[in-house]
């Protein structure tokens, strides 16, 4: 399998936060919204307990949590 990710698509988000914030927002708030949503892609629900008994936390490289 290969891995088919643009390995440079979260530098140029960042950057365009940075160039073109949303009305009402500066450039490093713009920035600081993109990486908490950014950041947030593959977290699971910290309330919810896995049905399997296995989770995977958000972090890289992914970690499996067996519970």
């Amino acid at each position: 399998m290969k891995d088919r990710a643009d390995p440079h698509a979260r530098d140029r988000a960042l950057e365009i936060a940075r160039q073109y914030p949303p009305a009402g927002l500066s450039a490093g708030q713009a920035e600081a919204e993109i990486r908490e949503v950014l950041e947030s892609i593959g977290d699971t629900c910290p309330e919810c307990r896995p049905e399997n008994g296995i989770a995977i936390a958000a972090s890289s490289p992914v970690k499996l949590i067996i519970t």
